[in-house]
């Protein structure tokens, strides 16, 4: 195989290595928000846990403060648990994106166009996957959104 062989062969795989750079990019984002949600849920959990533990004299607002946490840890879990399907959903595509510059290399070096035919049907489905994963992103802030949005209403109003 030439240089110009090999240079060419490259070219054809640099498109999932954009899809892999863009789908990085954006699980950065998604692992931050993972992050803060992760660090909300012990906080939350601990805080809880020491007001359970402790004397009531010794909390004002122990009773509010518990039927609050009791109420948002769950919700907080539920977006917690929409980000970590988001991520694992987008490892999903990154790992189809690696398979699919395998398999533009086999296909571009035996020219077999079966290979290059499965090779665009994993391209597409690893496109298809990093949608998903987008999806379950967009609809976790939205919730987070209108989550928000309810308990400043809810504050604003007492």
């Amino acid at each position: 195989m030439g240089i110009e062989t090999t240079a060419r062969a490259m070219q054809y795989i640099l498109a999932p290595v954009v899809m892999i750079s863009a789908s990085a990019l954006i699980l950065n984002g998604m692992h931050g928000r993972y992050i803060s949600l992760n660090n909300r849920l012990r906080d939350m959990s601990r805080e809880r846990l020491k007001l359970v533990t402790t004397n009531a004299e010794e909390w004002t607002y122990k009773e509010e403060r518990l039927h609050y946490i009791d109420s948002e840890l769950p919700l907080i879990l539920n977006h917690y648990i929409q980000v970590h399907q988001a991520i694992m959903v987008m490892y999903l595509a990154v790992m189809l994106y690696v398979i699919n510059m395998f398999m533009i290399a086999i296909a571009y070096q035996t020219q077999s166009a079966t290979i290059a035919l499965t090779a665009l049907v994993f391209f597409l489905i690893g496109t298809s996957t990093s949608l998903v994963a987008l999806a379950i992103n967009v609809r976790e802030f939205w919730n987070s959104h209108k989550l928000t949005e309810n308990e400043v209403k809810q504050a604003l109003s007492q």
